[in-house]
Formats: structure tokens, sequence, C-alpha cells
């Protein structure tokens, strides 16, 4: 059921600033362990890419 609740919402304006957690310490160090997990998945990918092209990438993953 769609509707307003009366009384218990106020409008927001919002101002000029943004506030962002985009480069939060703990976003920062996480993202390195990550990047190296996708890597080190996608090492095997090129490998078979590299030795039987794509018809060979498709043979194995499909």
């Amino acid at each position: 059921m769609c509707g307003q609740i009366p009384g218990r919402t106020a409008g927001y304006e919002g101002g000029d600033r943004i506030l962002t957690d985009d480069h939060a310490p703990v976003e920062l160090l996480g993202m390195r362990p990550i990047d190296q997990i996708i890597e080190q998945e996608l090492a095997w990918y090129k490998d078979i890419y590299h030795e039987q092209g794509l018809q060979g990438l498709l043979d194995n993953v499909l």
C-alpha cells in the first residue's frame, strides 16, 4: 500500500557538501586483497586465451 505517513516524516533539502565513505581506510585496505584475488582468478583464463585462443577459452568455460 503506497501513501504518506502524516506527521511522521520531514522534508530534507541537501546542502553544499556530499558525504561519502569511498575513501574510508577500511575501503582502501580491502581493495588490495580483492584485486589480488581477481588477478589470480583471471590468470587461468588469460593463459587459456593466449595458448588456445578465443575458441579454446569458450570450450573450457562452456
